[in-house]
Parts: C-alpha cells; sequence; structure tokens
C-alpha cells in the first residue's frame, strides 16, 4: 500500500477538510479539490480514474483517488501527453505559431490572463518549440507527490 509523505499528506487533509461537507466530498467537488493540490487534471481526465464520478467520497477514497492520479503521472506518461498536446495543434506546415497558441489559450478551457500569456512572448520569433511548448505548460508541483511504502 502507498502513502504520501507528510508535508503532501497534511495538504491533502487540509484540502479534504476545506472541500468535504459532513467528511464527504459531493462529486462536484472532487475536481476542484485536485486542483487545489496543484494536479493539473480535466474532468474527463478524472472520470478515467474514478469508477463512479457521481458517488460522494470520504477521506480514504479521496487519497486512493490521488494514488491513482499520481500513479499515472508518470514522467513518461506526462512526456508522452505533453507531444500529444503539442503535435494536434501543428498547423499545416508542422508548426505551432505563437498566435495560434495564445489564441486558443485566450478564447478556450480555463481562459488565461495577460499576464499569464506574457510567459509566450520570452521566447523569440513566431513559433513555438516543443521544449518551449513543455516550459510554457508544465507546471511545477507545488508538493512532492513521490509515493512511499505505507506501514503496516
Amino acid at each position: 500500500m502507498a502513502a504520501f509523505k507528510p508535508g503532501t499528506q497534511r495538504a491533502i487533509n487540509e484540502a479534504f477538510a476545506f472541500f468535504a461537507d459532513n467528511d464527504e466530498l459531493k462529486p462536484n467537488q472532487v475536481l476542484p479539490a485536485v486542483r487545489a493540490l496543484g494536479l493539473p487534471m480535466t474532468a474527463g481526465q478524472l472520470k478515467e480514474i474514478v469508477e463512479d464520478e457521481k458517488q460522494r467520497m470520504d477521506a480514504e477514497q479521496f487519497e486512493e483517488t490521488l494514488i491513482k492520479i499520481v500513479q499515472k503521472r508518470k514522467p513518461e506518461n506526462m512526456t508522452q501527453e505533453i507531444r500529444k498536446a503539442y503535435d494536434s495543434l501543428k498547423d499545416d506546415n508542422g508548426k505551432v505559431t505563437k498566435d495560434y497558441l495564445k489564441y486558443l489559450l485566450q478564447n478556450t478551457g480555463e481562459k488565461l490572463t495577460p499576464d499569464e500569456l506574457s510567459a509566450i512572448e520570452k521566447y523569440p520569433g513566431a513559433e513555438i518549440t516543443f521544449t518551449q511548448f513543455r516550459e510554457i505548460i508544465d507546471v511545477p508541483d507545488q508538493l512532492d507527490w513521490t509515493l512511499m511504502r505505507k506501514k503496516k
């Protein structure tokens, strides 16, 4: 069985307590609680992990869900996902342009602010390379998500 490091566990407990109602997370509170812990996740990705997204979660179920999320976020999986996202943005010439990326980030999903979009401008030229794209979207974790063996 896996467990989180003490600092991460405290943050999990705090997030659960903040979002929970009567010691349970309502289905519509699971995703905000996960995101509050700094784990970038869409509703679709959460549905792939949670068997019944309409079910309420107690603290133990929430932790088990977080363990599944962390296990799925292995570096090789993350690189693959970022590569797929980058490739999907390429134009007919096989390029990802700054203008197109900014347009998408301003007008789809969770819209970014002008300050957040300014990160793209630090790169010279009109195109974004894969390395630059990864730097833009791959936000470093605020917590140490390394799993430890749980002592029995």
